[in-house]
């Protein structure tokens, strides 16, 4: 089973926060794109489909789902009228494919069944963040007092930066909420 860990994803000291991140760290951010019919009924595949198709098209290509492992072994367990899983597992990888896309275990994700939680998450994860304040810094170092005419051949330029803050991206990553009851 393959396994992630997105940093800040409750940001309720159970992970390291982003910087300047939302209460409730990245789940507090993501933007609800679906939401499950009843609790009892569990999470279905119409459940993630509706999850898939909430998010950016643009995002939807290298998307990916993520969920904690409970999420991950009540998908595992689900079987259609002839007993056939509805969700491979893809034997290089050990990753649950919904539809062709990978299902990322976090074990800081809400289980399948809590209520009114973010239970699974469908996005493309590496664009879910925007940082911004990150102006760049330049030093020249060099020792000019050696031979004026060759110094810029022993020059060295030095750039940094200093990230402020990060915001989040909208349609980036959306979440599939249980229901209430």
């Amino acid at each position: 089973m393959g396994t992630c860990h997105l940093t800040g994803t409750t940001n309720d000291g159970s992970s390291t926060a982003l910087p300047n991140s939302p209460t409730g760290g990245f789940l507090g951010f993501v933007v609800e794109g679906a939401t499950t019919a009843t609790l009892a009924a569990g999470i279905g595949y119409t459940d993630l489909v509706n999850l898939a198709g909430s998010a950016d098209h643009s995002y939807y290509v290298n998307g990916s789902y993520m969920a904690s492992p409970s999420v991950f072994q009540y998908l595992l367990g689900q079987k259609d009228s002839t007993s056939r899983p509805y969700y491979n597992v893809d034997p290089d990888t050990g990753l649950l494919m919904i539809n062709g896309k990978p299902l990322y275990v976090n074990a800081a994700m809400p289980a399948y069944n809590a209520a009114s939680s973010p239970v699974c998450l469908f996005g493309q994860f590496s664009n879910a963040w925007n940082v911004l304040n990150a102006g760049l810094r330049l030093k020249v170092i060099g020792n000019n007092d050696e031979s004026p005419a060759l110094s810029f051949l022993t020059r060295e330029l030095i750039i940094w930066t200093r990230l402020g803050q990060s915001a989040g991206l909208n349609n980036a990553v959306k979440s599939l909420v249980a229901a209430a009851s």
